[in-house]
């Protein structure tokens, strides 16, 4: 597998990729500390669905810088014109939605980083939660709390429930079931029992199962009592609820009820008992999970097949024994689980599979291959390149990213001049991660393509290279068009090496 360091650039697999809106009021920073507006804008963006994935491949280092600017962000109308430590330079205002997407970054900053870094955020978020403030800045506010794992938010999160909007409210339950005490107990018993509303009360019952987990002793054993009462009587809603509760409190008393529900009960209920059997995460769930995804719909399924990821490696057995059932839709529910599961024994099968005849088992195998990361899988993902399904060429691009086999450089140089886009793009930022010089002259011929992002990634791939392919980009702007030749020459500063400066400067006499 390659080690590559990822810049917050990478193509995201499936969904639409959010391009960052800079306000023009970005930070710069002197010195020598790396700061990258392209992550920045993600970071205050509320749409970017994959922060918690960019944050991920930050340093521990980056994380306290980018928090640190997080920060000074959040109050509501601060305005800025001045110079900060580290010199950071401020003008300008952010407007609610960047304030609620800083407090969301500074949430999963924090529960990446630790509980002793955590804690320096509490306050700045807990000031974002009094009435005054926005109320989707509240709202994001009190769910990066619930992630930093520190009692002192249970009585502000209290606080706030009581008097916020109905999304604030189930936001704010939610947090204090993930980080509240014994006056959360307290509060949220008498919330289930005595709520303004059906939603409330089933919020409540979901948080103390949360809750319960970390308290046990009595309090686990009293929680457990009340979601039993609400499991046999309530109605509808209220048992789907308490169901989902009584697996989250990883009880061992709730497994049967819990199998009875996933095996005879049907719609919302059967969900929500597959749901908690997952939270559970007890072994025995494992082959009635596996019937109940052979014969169940679609939706069903899915909720079987997460929940047999959860309960781990005891799900790879059982579910290698039936990948090969005649079920399309079936064989790519068990391949999705196989695949999250890292199941190394499972490689043989899952290469037959990428030869299936459904484009969706196909595309299913491929990933799984890819993130179980077996070398042996190289030359199959290489094969799927030449796939009649650009969704499945897609997918083997971009998992051929995780192995830097420098097998797959000509398969996917090939690729770089695919039909579609998302193959090409997907292909220059595999070749960027190999790092292999013979990509140089064919990433620099995709400089030219239609497709920004196709150059972005090329380009982003050609500095990753570095040194090698500073002869292919000179070329390439001695016979390039001039919007070509201004992002070759642009590439080479970037490279920002001694051969690089040489060749800028050779080019410009």
């Amino acid at each position: 597998m390659s080690d590559f360091e990822p810049s917050g650039l990478e193509p995201q697999i499936g969904g639409e990729q959010w391009r960052p809106m800079l306000t023009g009021y970005e930070p710069s920073l002197g010195g020598e500390r790396r700061f990258d507006p392209n992550i920045w804008g993600r970071l205050i963006d509320l749409r970017w669905s994959s922060k918690e994935a960019l944050i991920a491949g930050l340093s521990p280092a980056l994380c306290e810088l980018y928090a640190g600017v997080l920060v000074q962000v959040l109050p509501e109308g601060a305005a800025f014109n001045e110079h900060l430590e580290g010199g950071v330079v401020w003008s300008g205002r952010y407007t609610p939605d960047q304030r609620a997407a800083a407090a969301q970054s500074l949430g999963l900053i924090g529960a990446r980083h630790g509980s002793e870094f955590a804690r320096s955020l509490v306050e700045p978020l807990v000031g974002r939660l009094v009435p005054y403030e926005d109320d989707v800045v509240r709202v994001e506010a009190a769910r990066a709390l619930g992630l930093l794992a520190d009692e002192r938010v249970e009585k502000p999160l209290i606080k706030t429930i009581a008097g916020g909007s109905w999304r604030l409210k189930m936001v704010a339950i939610h947090a204090l079931g993930q980080v509240g005490g014994v006056g959360a107990f307290s509060f949220l018993t008498k919330l289930q029992e005595q709520g303004e509303s059906v939603n409330e009360n089933m919020a409540a019952m979901e948080a103390l199962g949360m809750l319960g987990v970390r308290l046990g002793g009595k309090h686990q054993r009293r929680i457990f009592d009340g979601l039993m009462r609400v499991f046999i009587r309530g109605d509808g809603p209220q048992r789907c609820a308490a169901t989902r509760a009584l697996g989250a409190l990883r009880d061992a008393r709730a497994l049967d009820p819990l199998l009875q529900a996933a095996i005879h009960a049907r719609g919302e209920l059967q969900c929500a008992a597959v749901q908690a059997l997952g939270m559970l995460a007890d072994a025995q769930a494992v082959p009635p999970l596996i019937s109940i995804l052979t014969s169940s719909e679609y939706h069903v399924r899915q909720d079987t097949a997460n929940a047999l990821v959860r309960i781990g490696q005891a799900a790879i057995g059982p579910s290698l024994a039936v990948l090969r059932h005649p079920d399309a839709e079936i064989r790519r529910s068990v391949i999705e689980v196989l695949g999250k599961l890292r199941a190394r024994e499972a490689v043989a099968e899952l290469i037959e599979q990428v030869a299936d005849r459904h484009v969706d088992v196909r595309q299913a195998a491929v990933n799984a291959l890819g993130m179980i990361g077996a070398p042996t899988a190289v030359d199959a993902l290489i094969k799927a390149l030449e796939d009649p399904e650009a969704i499945v060429r897609k997918e083997a691009a971009m998992m051929l990213s995780g192995f830097g086999d420098e097998r797959a450089v000509g398969p996917l140089c090939l690729a770089l001049w695919d039909a579609d886009m998302t193959v090409r793009w997907f292909a220059a930022y595999t070749l960027g991660t190999i790092r292999d010089p013979r990509a140089a002259r064919p990433l620099c011929q995709v400089l030219g393509d239609r497709s920004e992002n196709v150059v972005r990634a090329a380009a982003d791939a050609l500095l990753r290279i570095g040194d090698a392919c500073v002869p292919s980009l000179v070329e390439r702007a001695r016979i390039g068009d001039p919007a070509i030749r201004q992002e070759a020459l642009a590439i080479l500063e970037r490279i920002g090496t001694p051969l690089s400066a040489a060749a800028l400067e050779d080019f410009s006499s």
